[in-house]
């Protein structure tokens, strides 16, 4: 697959068990929260290349700080899941 794909509400629950899922199929993950100590355990167990953004998706400058962030470290974006 080998896509770059941001997972918000990442630290558990659905995001959580999405982000372990796509970790093993060769996809490159950001995985975003606002709970980065959850994030930092996620991430642990994901395989794929990866990186924590913390970030309350409801404020527009979290956001822009998540896409900079995963522009400059993958260069795109294919999906986005929330």
């Amino acid at each position: 697959m080998n896509k770059v794909v941001i997972i918000t509400g990442a630290s558990r629950g659905l995001g959580g068990e999405l982000a372990l899922k796509l970790g093993n199929e060769n996809t490159r993950l950001v995985v975003c929260a606002r709970n980065e100590k959850e994030l930092i355990a996620v991430k642990k167990n994901i395989k794929s290349p990866s990186i924590i953004v913390k970030a309350d998706v409801s404020k527009q400058q979290d956001v822009q700080n998540l896409f900079s962030k995963t522009i400059a470290k993958f260069g795109r974006v294919e999906k986005i899941f929330e």
